[in-house]
């Protein structure tokens, strides 16, 4: 609305001027008055000094609307994007915690290469999320790792899941708060078991 009245109230300033200057002209030109060639040049002059100033102001108006539209852009996409960090943490912390359930289910029967496979997965997002329970995932995954006999034999997409995790894991810029704990238990895990095909597998 105030850009409007703004545009309207330039526009009067404009058609006064145009309509000004041409009836200076008129009057000089059939000489139906006393104003000298001096003067209808100095109002001409003054007319057209005030139209530019005026010009310029609208100039310097939109540029400032302008840098105001593009700050308040530059804040939704602020808030947009801080939006999606926390959406991605909520489904990380999300992700983790069932994950969670399905280790805590596979210790319950004592499936501990199970378990230790899904407490890695939880620890894959607990990471990014800067979830809690890291230390309770890691106490987790130390029990099974101790639990395991040297030779232990895992399906190939086990394996699989549990290399993805780990790499995942250390590729998290949250990694230095677990490493120390995290690498002396991994190592240890990975050279007890071996890969197996689903014939050979054997439970815990």
């Amino acid at each position: 609305m105030k850009k409007e009245n703004l545009s309207i109230l330039f526009s009067l300033i404009a058609l006064v001027g145009v309509v000004t200057v041409w009836g200076l002209w008129i009057c000089n030109t059939l000489r139906l008055s006393v104003v000298s060639l001096d003067s209808f040049i100095g109002v001409m002059i003054t007319l057209l000094g005030i139209l530019v100033t005026f010009a310029i102001g609208w100039q310097i108006i939109n540029a400032l609307e302008i840098k105001a539209k593009l700050k308040e852009i530059e804040i939704i996409k602020m808030n947009l994007s801080k939006q999606q960090e926390d959406f991605v943490e909520f489904s990380n912390n999300i992700k983790c915690e069932n994950l969670l359930t399905v280790t805590e289910i596979r210790l319950d029967v004592k499936g501990y290469s199970e378990a230790f496979m899904y407490a890695l997965e939880a620890l894959s997002y607990g990471v990014y999320c800067r979830a809690n329970n890291l230390e309770y995932i890691l106490d987790i995954l130390d029990m099974c790792e101790e639990r395991i006999t040297k030779g232990r034999k895992v399906y190939k997409d086990y394996y699989e899941r549990i290399t993805t995790a780990d790499k995942k894991i250390r590729s998290s810029e949250h990694f230095y708060a677990v490493r120390l704990s995290y690498t002396s238990i991994y190592d240890s895990f990975m050279k007890k078991i071996v890969l197996g095909d689903k014939n050979s597998y054997d439970f815990d």
